[in-house]
């Protein structure tokens, strides 16, 4: 998800403040997700 926009796109008004936190939402849970991943294949 990273790289789904530049920052000139919150400026110019193609997205928003919210839109730009639920992006750093979604990398959080990417980020997890990948960490959980990662675990699960090391015990499996």
């Amino acid at each position: 998800m990273a790289g789904m926009w530049r920052q000139h796109e919150v400026w110019d008004g193609t997205y928003t403040l919210d839109d730009l936190l639920d992006a750093h939402e979604m990398l959080t849970v990417k980020q997890e997700n990948e960490l959980r991943a990662r675990q699960a294949a090391e015990r499996g």
